[in-house]
């Protein structure tokens, strides 16, 4: 039982070693995902911090006002004073969620909508989530969760002398 279970305890973890090298690289990166996309896109992502931003309402209708073709369906503020307001838009009529960077003091829309994508840091986070595969990166990367559940499982099972003593 031991031989035939640490054969497939080996051949999980073979399977396994590809998404979880991807998804650690990239989410190393992304840990920085901020600072790359300051240095890489500093004009669309910083903005000069003032006393006052403007009230959501009054950003809303410039974003509308800029991009009639587009509506509005999420909206992501930061903490940090100096980073732009990262509006989510879909274009009427389609499922594809793009995004605009707003400068939440003057109301100034700082890029025309983008895809998620367009940029470096986009890519890696979808990498990072679903292999780049959309919806079916969902299934696949949960496919990859059950696996590690089982990894889990079986190392526990095998190793069960090692905790006896612990």
């Amino acid at each position: 039982m031991n031989k035939l279970l640490f054969k497939v305890h080996s051949y999980l973890a073979l399977l396994a070693v590809v998404p979880i090298l991807i998804v650690c690289v990239t989410g190393s990166i992304l840990v920085f995902k901020h600072e790359i996309d300051s240095l890489l896109r500093g004009e669309h992502v910083r903005v000069e911090p003032q006393s006052q931003r403007m009230p959501l309402d009054s950003l809303m209708a410039s974003v509308n006002q800029a991009h009639p073709d587009y509506e509005a369906v999420g909206w992501t503020l930061f903490q940090d004073p100096g980073r732009a307001d990262q509006m989510y838009v879909m274009e009427k009529g389609t499922s594809d969620w793009s995004y605009v960077f707003l400068n939440q003091y003057t109301g100034q829309v700082l890029q025309e909508p983008e895809l998620y994508d367009q940029f470096l840091t986009d890519w890696l986070l979808e990498l990072h989530f679903n292999f780049l595969l959309h919806d079916a990166g969902m299934l696949v990367t949960s496919f990859f969760a059950v696996i590690l559940m089982l990894l889990g499982f079986t190392g526990i099972y095998l190793h069960r002398k090692f905790w006896k003593n612990f």
